[in-house]
């Protein structure tokens, strides 16, 4: 998830819905408990490293396999670099547009990443990711990610396979012509992902 999402929450009263694309009739024993959350070195004024990770006070068993449908995605190699000219798929229960409701039903969009140059000349140097940064920036025809999406993932693809590039993090509005939102990309945390999911 994103940092900024769960920084300030109180653990008792944030679970996990899995596997679910509509938010009506969701049973009880569907939301899972949260035991507790995991950041690195996050600044929540800067935003900088916005990721944080989510341990479940059980472990979670799918009522049913759906085959051939990998639904979580896989997570990048270090290093690893969106196709600048592919798309890549935004997934997420958020408003539609800008101070808008969140939607009980999943919806799917897609954008594409830009250079963060590009970024920098369309979000201005306050907004953009900076040189070095763990951010990137994507740009949709129409589609963006919007309030109550934060967290979720951008998945690119590469080689022909899925994904989770990177995680929801912020934006000046959503879905404006030539204004993208910010991504925190996950592949530089995979070593700090791993030591916490190996714990």
């Amino acid at each position: 998830s994103a940092g900024h999402c769960l920084w300030y929450k109180k653990i008792e009263t944030v679970f996990a819905i899995i596997g679910h694309e509509n938010l009506t009739n969701i049973l009880p024993d569907e939301r899972m408990p949260v035991e507790r959350f995991e950041f690195i070195s996050f600044q929540p004024e800067s935003l900088q490293n916005d990721i944080a990770l989510v341990r479940l006070k059980h472990s979670y068993i799918p009522p049913i396999q759906v085959p051939n449908k990998d639904i979580y995605g896989k997570l990048p190699l270090y290093g690893m670099k969106a196709y600048r000219k592919s798309p890549c798929k935004i997934i997420g229960f958020g408003a539609k547009h800008h101070a808008g409701q969140s939607q009980e039903n999943l919806e799917e969009g897609e954008v594409y990443v830009i250079s963060n140059k590009k970024c920098r000349l369309l979000l201005g140097y306050v907004w953009a990711p900076q040189r070095g940064g763990n951010t990137v920036c994507a740009l949709g025809h129409g589609q963006d990610t919007c309030q109550g999406d934060s967290g979720g993932p951008l998945i690119c693809k590469y080689d022909d396979v899925e994904y989770i590039y990177g995680i929801v993090s912020h934006g000046l509005t959503c879905g404006l012509k030539d204004i993208p939102s910010v991504y925190t990309v996950t592949g530089p945390y995979m070593e700090w992902i791993s030591l916490v999911i190996g714990d």
